[in-house]
């Protein structure tokens, strides 16, 4: 009986800002760890399942001369790079633009709604399944959340953590990963009132166990209502995001 290899999971969700919508690719450095990471996209909806692998770590690309950096890309080479060079690492983006997990997107984040369904269930099993073909023996340990900008409408956002709370503790149960560590980049744009999805989000970091929140309400940004961040932003971002997932080992 071959024994698999443990790799440790990162999964990268929420909406437009975790797909890395305003990020150019000027800023990503290759700096020779990125064949050390598998790193798998998930692309349009339903996700090209029989199409999509694992590859090398690497922005999405979305012309011939921009390309998204999502906020996990940087945060797990950082990661990597500081662990056992026996510790392996993969990353899973789940995250697609324009969603909620409240009402005002049909709350198709939660559990049994379609695209919690394709994206969540079905894209992440099926990868993790990728990984076991591939001689691994995955785990989900690591989760960043960037999601918010949806649901920070003042009909929405009082339920956000409730919500948000559901959507974890399926996660967790489904993928068996009870101990996984939680990031969330807080939700900010000057086009809405994030007051209560921001309390809502440090509140699920102190009611969760092993969760952090982390601040982004100073990051550069662009577009009507500074709710996209830009690559600036995104590079100012990424020590954050480490700091917070190392405080939570």
């Amino acid at each position: 009986m071959c024994l698999r290899a443990p790799i440790s999971v990162f999964l990268n969700w929420g909406q437009s800002n975790a797909d890395g919508f305003s990020s150019a690719g000027i800023d990503w450095v290759d700096d020779g760890s990125e064949s050390e990471i598998l790193h798998r996209w998930s692309s349009g909806t339903p996700p090209s399942d029989g199409r999509s692998s694992f590859g090398p770590l690497a922005p999405k690309s979305r012309t011939s001369t921009r390309f998204g950096l999502t906020p996990i890309l940087y945060p797990s080479r950082a990661i990597n790079s500081s662990a056992p060079e026996t510790e392996k690492f993969a990353v899973i983006e789940a995250a697609l633009g324009s969603t909620s997990i409240g009402a005002r997107s049909a709350n198709n984040w939660l559990p049994d709604n379609p695209l919690y369904t394709i994206r969540i269930l079905d894209f992440v099993r099926q990868s993790l399944k990728q990984l076991e073909a591939m001689g691994y023996a995955p785990r989900i340990d690591r989760m960043l959340c960037f999601q918010g900008e949806s649901d920070a409408f003042p009909e929405h956002e009082d339920n956000w953590g409730e919500l948000f709370h559901r959507f974890i503790n399926r996660v967790k149960r489904e993928f068996d990963c009870p101990h996984m560590a939680i990031v969330i980049c807080k939700t900010y744009s000057t086009r809405d009132d994030n007051t209560a999805v921001n309390a809502a989000q440090d509140a699920a970091a102190l009611s969760i166990p092993r969760c952090a929140t982390v601040e982004t309400s100073d990051l550069d940004r662009t577009d009507i209502g500074d709710v996209h961040i830009t690559s600036t932003g995104s590079l100012n971002l990424f020590p954050r995001i480490v700091t917070a997932f190392n405080s939570l080992q």
